[in-house]
């Protein structure tokens, strides 16, 4: 008779919205690297632990299914627009229906999952019946949520909705990202070393959080809701190479200021077209920021409805479109709605 080995389930959903381009994508990539390689040097939590990624932004993913941790290979993140947690919940829910080995009268199923959601902004679908289903009948019950708000605009109040365990991390930056996911290994290690507490009604106990990187959030949420509208990020393709690269605005009074410009190498634009895509007039965007590859110091808009990088207009141009590849004339003009992403 075979004998079944009880596993710890870990489930990470992972925000890859347009907001984490540059540095902070490549932070938690890098941290699901290091927490992948600080639990293989754990002996019990090699032995228990089974991890899998979800991913949400336009939509939710696996980008890993739920796999043991000698054999789990850490996944390549894909970007999208927007925020997707209602999705993400959902398939986080099914994966509990799907993947957990309950206990029988003959065996002991697995111990109790973890989930670990990580987010740096707000929830742009239809969140709240996930939320209330989580918070009623799975946080504590069959699985221990953690909730982890990222920056200053994350949406605190909507993850308390989900769940009351609920951390901030300061800022955005590589260094605390780095402290997080180290503090997150941390909590999988203490579960995995203390199994008997955790396949109980009891409590996850927590590792302590690192001073001045992450902290509990408050009962309030930590004070008034971010402004979804403080940064604005536009989608174009270099005009020569073709590749894809994010523009971030920032709001400074009535106009938004380019801030930065971001390389992605993934990005899923989803499967809705532009139908409901948000707009932005462009004459309330300052200059652009310089092409992430080429340089080129202006940006065009096709009739096709997507945006490439082009030389500054002084006169009329005839330029191709990366998008659609269709030749045409271009003359300089602001007078006209650019698509933005959702965030």
């Amino acid at each position: 008779m075979a004998v079944y080995h009880r596993r710890l389930p870990v489930y990470l959903l992972v925000d890859c919205s347009e907001s984490l381009a540059g540095e902070p994508i490549n932070a938690i990539a890098q941290g699901i690297s290091a927490l992948l390689s600080d639990l293989r040097g754990d002996p019990m939590a090699l032995e228990t632990v089974h991890l899998a990624v979800i991913t949400f932004a336009s939509k939710a993913q696996f980008a890993s299914p739920l796999t043991e941790l000698f054999k789990f290979q850490a996944p390549k993140l894909k970007m999208g627009s927007g925020t997707s947690l209602g999705a993400a919940l959902r398939l986080f829910i099914a994966c509990l229906d799907r993947d957990i080995v309950k206990s029988s009268p003959t065996q002991k199923g697995d111990w109790k999952p973890i989930c670990i959601i990580l987010t740096d902004g707000e929830p742009t679908d239809d969140w709240q019946p996930m939320a209330d289903k989580i918070r009623t009948e799975i946080c504590g019950k069959r699985a221990n949520v953690i909730a982890i708000a990222c920056g200053e605009d994350a949406g605190v109040k909507k993850l308390q909705r989900i769940t009351e365990t609920v951390i901030k991390a300061v800022d955005l930056q590589p260094g605390t990202l780095r402290t997080l996911f180290r503090w997150v290994s941390s909590s999988v290690s203490t579960a995995s070393q203390r199994l008997d507490a955790a396949g109980t009604g009891n409590a996850l106990a927590l590792p302590p959080l690192p001073e001045g990187k992450l902290e509990v959030a408050s009962a309030s949420g930590g004070g008034r809701a971010p402004d979804p509208d403080r940064y604005l990020f536009l989608h174009a393709r270099c005009v020569k190479s073709k590749q894809f690269y994010i523009m971030r605005f920032e709001k400074k009074g009535k106009m938004f200021e380019a801030v930065a410009t971001h390389q992605v190498d993934e990005f899923d634009f989803g499967d809705s077209g532009d139908e409901g895509t948000p707009k932005v007039a462009a004459d309330k965007l300052g200059a652009p920021p310089q092409c992430a590859y080429c340089e080129n110091p202006a940006i065009s808009f096709c009739e096709c409805g997507k945006l490439f990088c082009s030389p500054m207009l002084t006169k009329t141009f005839t330029l191709k479109c990366p998008w659609c590849a269709k030749q045409a004339t271009y003359a300089p003009s602001n007078q006209f709605d650019v698509g933005r992403g959702r965030g």
